[in-house]
């Protein structure tokens, strides 16, 4: 792997869990010494020295993404039944709830002032997803953005400009592009017509950032959400957005390679 690509410091599964697992266990990942997070179906149960610190009711948790001093992490789940937790990890305890009954994609800055995610914050009919920035010590709303017109499935932040970039899911990969400041929509950069999904439909797909290149990669995974098996079906290539380049200038976005 280039030593430039920057991926969300994230983990799916891990095999040194030292508690039984049964059949409906998604995830093990450990928080922090003696501290490990379990992912059912239904909900997570976290672990400290053995004992349980924190059970909450969460759908198919499938991935945790980690600050990147590993303080902080969030479960990316389909439900939440109370919201969203943002997770103090060595503690194994709650920090505060973000805004949304759901969380697909989120992102923290590498000081671990703001986080950012995306979810649905109703489960109706009409309702789209929500982007929020979050104060990353309090979970004070600092940016909030409703109906975007498709679901984020993983985001990164721009290392060397004041872009977040989303990726959408649909026959293809979409990737979306925000002021990070504002969460104003930019425009989008889409693949080539012929570059499509397998089973034409994209599954849960990752984003990453090759810096030196100012590329930027995302995985469409085949079963991700069922299986686990982590096999990525197609890779598909962006260009950037120059850091220089005008907000005016980036909507709409049309070109990719």
């Amino acid at each position: 792997m280039p030593r430039a690509w920057r991926f969300s410091p994230t983990v799916l599964v891990t095999d040194s869990a030292p508690y039984l697992t049964g059949p409906a266990d998604r995830m093990w990942a450990q928080l922090a010494p003696g501290t490990w997070l379990g992912t059912a179906h239904h909900q997570i149960t976290i672990f400290k020295d053995g004992q349980v610190t924190l059970r909450d009711q969460l759908e198919e948790g499938e991935r945790a993404v980690f600050s990147p001093d590993r303080s902080l992490a969030v479960v990316l789940t389909t439900i939440a039944a109370y919201h969203v937790p943002v997770l103090l990890t060595a503690p194994g305890t709650i920090a505060f709830r973000l805004p949304l009954l759901s969380a697909e994609a989120a992102a923290f800055t590498p000081d671990v002032d703001t986080l950012f995610a995306a979810g649905y914050n109703a489960f109706t009919p009409g309702v789209l997803s929500r982007l929020v920035a979050v104060d990353a010590a309090t979970g004070a709303v600092l940016v909030q953005v409703d109906s975007l017109s498709r679901q984020l499935w993983d985001m990164v932040l721009d290392p060397d400009a004041p872009w977040l970039y989303g990726v959408e899911v649909a026959t293809q990969p979409v990737v979306a592009v925000f002021d990070r400041h504002t969460l104003q929509s930019l425009g989008r950069i889409r693949p080539p017509a012929t570059a499509n999904c397998a089973l034409l439909l994209c599954g849960q797909v990752g984003l990453a950032i090759d810096r030196v290149t100012r590329s930027a990669y995302a995985f469409d995974v085949k079963g991700w959400g069922a299986s686990f098996d982590g096999t990525p079906t197609a890779v598909f290539r962006f260009d950037l957005v120059p850091a220089s380049q005008a907000p005016e200038i980036l909507s709409p976005i049309s070109s990719s390679k």
